[in-house]
């Protein structure tokens, strides 16, 4: 009762203090893995399952670095909140303070493959256990048997986790907001950019405006129709083509409606107007560029006075 006393106050700082495994709006999960909690072969184990999940929560991986479960959990002591658990052996009735943490550790190995991260020490179990098949588990015992892994990505993952009739273990991924600038100035949209299929997709009616195009849309069909100049492009909700002045062109990424609002690629729509694009990897923002002209003088035509423009 006081261990479910402990792990129910340990969840509850780290909800006020927002430290849990709740994931913020601005963090995107990339690997997870669940285990009933019922599974577990006592209520002793099920808690020492918890705590060591509580105590991953929130634990940030460098680009690079290694993460070690012993080193982060630390020894199973009854001061840390820990109970004697059955442990895996072949009497399968062996207890040892902590017996149920290696449940966490196989769940945290089954978020990190899923998330793709790379796994250095891992360790089978001497007998079948009950959660997962002999081969996906992850044995642990401190000075002992580890599990390792390498966050081998190019941005810092964040390990979250949330406790209820279940143990989820997630690897998540800090998502910056996609800014777009437009000859140095910063877009405001009402929905924000999105990548999907490696592209970012922003609001085409708010594109068309800022590179002084127009667009209609044709509702039967759910096409938007962009115009500017001598040229015409039509896209249609989820579809990957496009047609430019007739011409069946590949963008990369479909036409997508999101908060009622037509999505469609940027790079895309730079290219066929024009414009110049590129991307900037840490910071998550792309800078978009359109020749710039100033009138450069009058000149005398055929009796009229005609502006004449150049490049700035």
């Amino acid at each position: 009762m006081q261990k479910k006393i402990l792990i129910s106050l340990l969840l509850f700082l780290g909800v006020f203090f927002g430290l849990t495994g709740e994931v913020k709006a601005q963090e995107k999960e990339i690997g997870a893995y669940a285990i009933d909690l019922s599974i577990a072969v006592s209520p002793m184990n099920a808690e020492n399952a918890s705590l060591a999940g509580t105590m991953l929560d929130g634990v940030v991986v460098n680009p690079g670095e290694e993460f070690s479960f012993n080193d982060t959990v630390g020894r199973r002591t009854t001061a840390k909140g820990f109970s004697a658990g059955y442990i895996a052996s072949q009497s399968r009735s062996d207890m040892a303070v902590g017996g149920g943490v290696c449940m966490t550790a196989s769940i945290l190995h089954q978020a990190v493959k899923a998330a793709g991260l790379e796994v250095l020490e891992r360790h089978n179990h001497c007998i079948r256990i009950s959660y997962l098949p002999l081969g996906e588990d992850a044995a642990v015992q401190y000075g002992v048997q580890d599990f390792r892994f390498r966050n081998n990505l190019n941005i810092p993952v964040i390990i979250r986790t949330i406790v209820d009739d279940r143990l989820k273990i997630a690897i998540n991924i800090e998502e910056k907001p996609k800014n777009v600038y437009f000859n140095g100035s910063l877009l405001k949209f009402d929905t924000p950019p999105v990548i999907d299929h490696g592209a970012l997709l922003v609001p085409a009616w708010t594109m068309a405006e800022t590179l002084q195009g127009k667009v209609s849309w044709i509702a039967q069909n759910q096409s938007m129709v962009l115009t500017k100049d001598n040229t015409r492009i039509v896209f249609t909700v989820g579809q990957s083509n496009a047609w430019v002045n007739g011409k069946e062109k590949q963008m990369g990424a479909a036409v997508r409606i999101i908060n009622n609002r037509t999505m469609i690629p940027l790079r895309f729509i730079a290219n066929e107007l024009g414009a110049d694009l590129t991307w900037n990897v840490s910071s998550q923002s792309a800078s978009l560029r359109m020749p710039e002209y100033r009138l450069a003088g009058v000149v005398a035509s055929g009796g009229q006075a005609v502006e004449r423009y150049q490049l700035t």
